[in-house]
C-alpha cells in the first residue's frame, strides 16, 4: 500500500497495524491526492475505506485545537 500511495505526488509516510493506518504528509494539498490513491489501491480486493471513521487533522497540537491523534489508543 505504501508504495501505491508514494507513486502519487510527494513522498508519506504510512504508520500500519493490523487494518489501520495513519498517512502523514507535509503539503495539505497532498491529503486529495492520498486518499484517492488509498482507494485506488482498496478498490480491487474489494475494500473501502470507513468515511466514517477516517479523519483529517493537523498534527500540529496548537493548530489542532489542542487535541492529539489517538492511534491505537496512543
Amino acid at each position: 500500500m505504501e508504495k501505491h500511495i508514494n507513486r502519487s505526488g510527494e513522498r508519506a509516510k504510512v504508520i500500519r497495524y493490523a487494518d489501520d493506518f495513519v498517512v502523514l504528509v507535509n503539503k495539505e494539498e497532498e491529503i486529495a491526492k492520498k486518499m484517492e490513491a488509498i482507494k485506488m489501491f482498496l478498490r480491487p480486493r474489494g475494500l473501502e475505506l470507513n468515511l466514517e471513521k477516517t479523519k483529517i487533522k493537523h498534527t500540529d497540537y496548537e493548530m489542532n485545537g489542542g487535541i492529539g491523534t489517538n492511534f491505537l489508543g496512543f
